[in-house]
């Protein structure tokens, strides 16, 4: 997710300047209408959905955490009172000190994670998990 806001712009032009070759559109044409009529997701949309999966997976061990060097903490692990925060599910955000700390997984993985409502983090299967977000959160 480390990228700069630069680079991600120049990757969004790209993706509408093929948009327009495909449908053969002038320059002048919205974007959107044009991701909506080749049934596109805007790229912002798919990286949080593949960061979701990506954090599901790390959380419910499909991926060896330890691995990629991804160590997360659901906030229940480290208080010792029941509150609301750690009876949903959340983990806890890695503190940073730059704008770069702040893109990291370690960080921004659980700043989206924490963001998804508790009927997606309790899904039973990846499956499951995928078919509920592109509903709550169509692509």
């Amino acid at each position: 997710m480390i990228a700069s806001q630069d680079l991600l712009s120049r990757l969004d032009i790209i993706q509408n300047n093929a948009c327009r070759v495909v449908l053969c559109k002038n320059r002048y044409t919205n974007a959107q209408s044009m991701l909506s009529e080749l049934k596109l997701p805007h790229l912002y949309a798919r990286r949080r959905f593949h960061l979701a999966c990506t954090m599901y997976k790390t959380i419910n061990g499909h991926i060896k955490s330890v691995e990629f060097g991804l160590l997360f903490e659901l906030i229940d692990e480290t208080r010792d009172r029941i509150t609301r925060a750690n009876t949903s599910g959340n983990l806890v955000i890695t503190r940073y000190r730059t704008s770069f700390g702040a893109k990291c997984i370690q960080v921004y993985g659980p700043m989206c994670w924490n963001e998804l409502p508790l009927v997606l983090k309790l899904a039973k299967s990846l499956g499951i998990f995928r078919t509920t977000y592109m509903n709550q959160y169509p692509i």
